[in-house]
């Protein structure tokens, strides 16, 4: 049997990926200062729509956009846009701002984003290669990214264009990073988890840090915020369950799910189930119950990463009058990390 080399067609591939990098260093402009003070000053969100493989780059840049304290996430997929996603995209006084990525600027699915953002007065950063594209031609900041060569017999499989994207967007973030002047501080405070966060560890992250009240605070709030915590203190003590009510906020119900998952057995055999269980909609609770039922599905292969998991992280992504969005990431017992996404709506969270 011939012993083929696959070392020349990997050395190719880079070649031709260094050169399309070379293109896109030489192309940056002045479009590209527009994009950075537009993310750096945009009040509300940046969400990030990508066409076919520069799906996966959308999901991969908002999460860095986040990290760096720029509150952004990426919708499933251009096609799902108008299928109901669009409705995730704010248009009231603080607008999002709207990112689309789509090396061609003229596949099918972008008709409905971009309709929708024209229509809204949303802001539209257009990044492709094609100038004669129509995302080319209707974005307000359009990032003209080089034409380049992909690598590969036939050139059809997406290599160069795909690099040529994923640094245009990792270059936005570090950018837009310089732009909001947030350094190390920052990305420690929004990136707590991982070997990386223990890099940027200060000696006073070591320490415990006295709480600070500014003097205008109210002492109204800081009362009820210390009465509340006295009261969330001796429930967990007494190990009775919270119960949903209408003065606990979204993001402290997903914290009450997952504090009790991450201790599923204290003090009680799949207490933390059951505490999860307490907030979970009515149609979940229709569709996975009884308890038992649910106890079952939590620890069936979907969802056993929660049980006794190490740690958590949770970031809102959206939120509305009606409805909130957040990511997290779990660290199970294993040591991997999954992301999971849980929404509030009308008062309760699902799961």
């Amino acid at each position: 049997m011939k012993n083929d080399n696959y070392n020349k067609s990997a050395k190719s591939s880079i070649d031709l990926q260094i050169s399309a990098l070379k293109k896109l260093k030489k192309s940056i402009g002045s479009s590209f200062n527009k994009a950075v003070k537009t993310i750096g000053d945009c009040q509300s969100k940046c969400i990030l729509v990508g066409v076919g493989k520069s799906g996966h780059l959308a999901n991969l840049i908002a999460s860095s956009l986040n990290s760096i304290g720029a509150s952004s996430f990426a919708l499933q997929s251009a096609a799902d846009a108008a299928h109901g996603d669009l409705g995730a995209i704010s248009t009231s006084t603080k607008k999002d701002i709207l990112i689309l990525i789509s090396n061609s600027g003229s596949s099918s699915e972008l008709n409905t984003i971009i309709s929708y953002s024209k229509k809204h007065n949303i802001t539209l950063i257009g990044i492709t290669s094609k100038k004669s594209s129509i995302l080319y031609k209707t974005a307000n900041i359009k990032i003209l990214i080089p034409e380049v060569k992909e690598a590969g017999e036939g050139a059809i499989v997406p290599s160069s264009s795909l690099i040529t994207q994923a640094s245009i967007g990792s270059s936005l973030v570090i950018a837009v990073m310089k732009y909001k002047k947030h350094g190390i501080k920052v990305f420690r405070k929004l990136h707590p988890g991982g070997t990386l966060s223990k890099k940027l560890l200060s000696s006073g992250d070591l320490m415990v840090k006295t709480p600070f009240v500014s003097e205008n605070y109210k002492m109204k709030k800081i009362f009820l915020t210390f009465f509340v915590f006295l009261i969330m203190f001796i429930v967990t003590a007494k190990a009775d369950l919270v119960k949903p009510n209408i003065g606990i906020k979204p993001y402290q119900v997903v914290k009450i799910q997952l504090s009790g998952l991450m201790k599923n057995d204290e003090p009680n055999i799949d207490n933390g189930i059951k505490q999860t269980w307490e907030f979970a909609h009515p149609n979940n609770q229709k569709n996975t119950g009884p308890l038992e039922n649910f106890k079952t599905m939590l620890k069936g292969k979907s969802y056993s990463m929660l049980l006794n998991h190490s740690e958590h992280q949770v970031i809102e992504i959206y939120f509305s009058e009606d409805i909130a969005t957040y990511e997290v990431t779990v660290l199970d017992l294993e040591k991997k990390y999954y992301k999971l996404e849980l929404k509030k709506k009308l008062g309760i969270v699902s799961m």
